[in-house]
């Protein structure tokens, strides 16, 4: 896995604390498996898997960049593992229908309320748009162009 729970978790995306680790785990898995593998072909994949897994990285390889973000030759990279916090924020929000124990909440004061379905759609759409385009971005690294007949997260709901 590029992303970590708890890199996850401490990202700014909240989420509720009733959401086990291994929730998040599996999402972050199934988010990888279902979306982003497909994206960025098994090849380019497993050479960022396998670079990810080393102990010693070089912050300036390019692979580094691609996962983690940065610049390479004044291009910007906001790096795999900011897409795929998004993604997995997205996935959370639409497949396990939610993000507190309460189902998906709106807190506006020290009271919550349910979530409105078409706020929630939008908020889990510009998530997925948001994870979506930083994907594109390692993915023109390889020269490789977006597949509209693959797998989008949000297929699954709405």
């Amino acid at each position: 896995m590029f992303l970590t729970a708890d890199e996850f978790l401490n990202s700014g995306l909240r989420v509720s604390d009733d959401i086990s680790t291994y929730e998040i785990e599996e999402a972050i898995s199934m988010v990888e498996d279902y979306f982003i593998r497909p994206h960025l072909t098994d090849e380019h994949f497993i050479e960022l898997e396998a670079y990810n897994d080393q102990t010693e990285q070089d912050p300036e390889d390019d692979e580094y960049i691609l996962i983690n973000g940065g610049a390479i030759d004044n291009k910007r990279y906001a790096g795999l593992k900011k897409a795929e916090k998004y993604l997995v924020f997205a996935w959370l929000g639409v497949n396990m229908n939610r993000l507190t124990r309460y189902s998906t909440v709106e807190k506006n004061s020290e009271y919550s309320k349910s979530a409105d379905t078409d706020n929630l759609e939008r908020q889990m759409r510009l998530n997925h748009e948001i994870g979506e385009q930083f994907l594109k971005e390692v993915m023109s690294y390889y020269n490789i162009d977006w597949d509209c007949s693959l797998p989008n997260i949000l297929d699954t709901l709405f």
